[in-house]
C-alpha cells in the first residue's frame, strides 16, 4: 500500500481509460495471447513464459500475469507515451509487438 497526501488526492483525476479498460483487457486476452507472451518473453525479461493474461491497463501501461514452468509472476510494462484513448493504446501495443518481435529475431540469430 502507499499513502497519498490530502492535497494530491484532491487534485487527482480519474484515469482516462477507466471507461474502456475492461474492454481492452477482454480483447487482449481473447485475441492477442501470443502478443502478450512475446511482451513477457522479450520486453519484461521473462523468457520462459508460456502464457500471459492481461490484468489491468491504465494511461501509463498495463499489467499481466506471466505463467512459466517456475510459476506465475506479475509483470508491468509501460507504454512508450501516455495513452488517453483506446486508439492510442492500440497503436502503442502494435508498436510494442513490433519491438518484441525484433528482440525475438535478434535472440534467434
Amino acid at each position: 500500500m502507499s499513502r497519498v497526501d490530502v492535497d494530491a488526492y484532491a487534485e487527482a483525476e480519474p484515469d482516462p481509460l477507466a471507461a474502456t479498460a475492461a474492454e481492452i483487457i477482454e480483447h487482449m486476452n481473447a485475441d492477442h495471447g501470443e502478443a502478450q507472451v512475446l511482451f513477457c518473453r522479450h520486453l519484461a525479461d521473462r523468457p520462459d513464459s508460456t502464457e500471459a493474461v492481461m490484468s489491468s491497463v491504465d494511461r501509463y501501461g498495463f499489467e499481466m500475469i506471466a505463467v512459466s514452468p517456475a510459476g506465475r509472476a506479475a509483470v508491468r510494462l509501460g507504454f512508450p507515451e501516455e495513452c488517453t484513448t483506446g486508439e492510442q493504446v492500440r497503436r502503442a501495443m502494435t508498436a510494442m509487438v513490433d519491438d518484441a518481435r525484433a528482440v525475438a529475431k535478434r535472440v534467434r540469430t
